[in-house]
């Protein structure tokens, strides 16, 4: 994570979903909770993926 300089933000709630939800809007969140992408794609956030233990996948395209 260090290598790549990936983010790690604390969560300060205790409802973290909710707050990945929001942060979508920033940042891409990496997970595979499938009901956490779709609450994502939903409010029009990005997400990250491990799609068969071979390749990442995303939501769409990130640009920096």
């Amino acid at each position: 994570m260090k290598n790549n300089n990936v983010k790690v933000i604390e969560s300060k709630r205790e409802d973290v979903d909710s707050e990945l939800v929001e942060l979508s809007k920033d940042y891409a969140i990496a997970t595979n909770d499938k009901e956490l992408r779709r609450r994502i794609k939903e409010a029009g956030g990005k997400t990250i993926y491990i799609r068969s233990l071979t390749y990442i996948a995303t939501d769409e395209l990130v640009e920096e």
